[in-house]
This record gives C-alpha cells, sequence and structure tokens, in this order.
C-alpha cells in the first residue's frame, strides 16, 4: 500500500489577495487541488490520499473535492496543517499506517502533475528508496557580490551544468521518510522539502526529469501561466 500526502494549508501570501485561496482557484470547471487530484487518481498509485488544511472552511471545501475525486478502493483522510511545509508533512506522517510502503509528498500549488510522472516515480523510489521530479536549470545563475548598492549587482556565474530546480511529487519509502523528517526535527534546521530532510541520512535521492512544465503557483502572475497551460492542454 502507498500514500499520498496532498499538502494544501499553504496560505498563499504572495498572491497578495487576489484570489481568495489558490488551491480551490478554478479553471475550466476544475480547481487546481482537483487538478492534482486528477492526475493521482488517474496513476493508481496511493490507496490513501492525507489532504492537509488550512482552517475549518478550507477543510469542508476540500474535503468536498477529494470525496467526489476519490475512487472507491482510495482512503481520504483530512489532517490540519502546520505553520511551516515539514510541519504539516509530520501531521500528515503520523497519520499514516505501518503497511504503508511508498508515500508521495506532493504541493498542490503544482497543479500540472501527470499520471505517468508519478507512475514513474513509483518506480523508482521503490527501485531507490528515494525519487523527486525535477528539471535541469536552463537560466544563467549568477551569484550576487558582496559589495552590494542601492541594487544587487551581478557577480560570478555559477556553472549550471549540475543544477537542478526541485519540484513535488517527492517519493520516497515510508520509513525512509520518516527518519529524515526525524532528523530534521532533532538538529532543529528547518527543511524546505522532504529530499533535503532525507539528504540528512546521507541517502542519495534520485532526480526524475518532469520533460514537461510544473510551475508552482506562487503569485497572481502564475495564475495566468496555469490558464494557459491548462487550455493548451484541452485544444
Amino acid at each position: 500500500m502507498n500514500a499520498a500526502i496532498l499538502l494544501a494549508a499553504g496560505r498563499g501570501s504572495r498572491m497578495r489577495e487576489s484570489v481568495d485561496d489558490k488551491i480551490l482557484y478554478e479553471v475550466g470547471g476544475c480547481t487546481l487541488f482537483a487538478k492534482s487530484l486528477l492526475a493521482f487518481r488517474e496513476a493508481a498509485v496511493a490507496n490513501l490520499w492525507i489532504v492537509t488544511y488550512r482552517d475549518q472552511s478550507q477543510k469542508e471545501l476540500l474535503a468536498s473535492e477529494a470525496s467526489k475525486m476519490a475512487p472507491e478502493d482510495v482512503e481520504v483522510i483530512l489532517v490540519k496543517g502546520g505553520e511551516e511545509r515539514r510541519h504539516s508533512v509530520q501531521n500528515a506522517l503520523a497519520k499514516i499506517p505501518p503497511e504503508i510502503q511508498i508515500v508521495f509528498v506532493h504541493d498542490c500549488a503544482r497543479p500540472m502533475i501527470r499520471a505517468k510522472s508519478l507512475v514513474k516515480l513509483l518506480s523508482v523510489a521503490i527501485e531507490t528508496g528515494g525519487a523527486t521530479l525535477a528539471h535541469p536549470v536552463r537560466d544563467t545563475i549568477k551569484q550576487t557580490r558582496e559589495d552590494q548598492g542601492p541594487h544587487p549587482i551581478a557577480g560570478h556565474t555559477v556553472d549550471r551544468s549540475s543544477l537542478w530546480a526541485m519540484e513535488t511529487p517527492q517519493t520516497f519509502q515510508a520509513e525512509l521518510l520518516r527518519a529524515g523528517m526525524a532528523q530534521a526535527l532533532t538538529e532543529n534546521l528547518s527543511v524546505t522539502d522532504e529530499t533535503s530532510a532525507v539528504g540528512l541520512l546521507g541517502h542519495p535521492v534520485s532526480l526524475v526529469d518532469s520533460g514537461y512544465p510544473n510551475p508552482k503557483v506562487t503569485t497572481p502572475a502564475d495564475l495566468s501561466y496555469i490558464e494557459f497551460l491548462i487550455n493548451k492542454e484541452k485544444a
């Protein structure tokens, strides 16, 4: 059995109140949250969906969406999210039964995931212990100089040949993820993703190239890009 932790409790502070809840923003008759659920339903890679929520009103809306989207053989549990992503993941892990073997952790602010990526992640995580969706960095990356003026000053160019940008889902053998998150807690480290937590154990995490746009909705401008991508899919 496998589980999917679906992170939906983020406050979206950088949206500047342009929308009430970016996760529940609707494009073409489907919320961004439901868009992620569609991929998990199609891939059939998880028997348990654990959805983290922000407050009671959001909980009710997420529960309604998840109940409509989940297949009959998938159990849905809603768990109160924490102050940061790592706290939400810890809260969700506490609800995962011991028989669960693989855990997906997905930020539902990335609604463009595809079923084929979930199937690939599952295969690689079973083989290696951990795998995350990612893509090679293609932009030129500059490190800023220490002698800053009124604006940041470009310093040397960073070699991008070995740089990858992390995405989600991030997928691990359950015990490995538990151990990594526990290690981060022990060291009081504010890890920003689960790959960083598992990395504390010295365990390698495989990178699976998404091969398609899988952006995170962070600012109002991102919503326009997501709408474009969704409409392009339907064309």
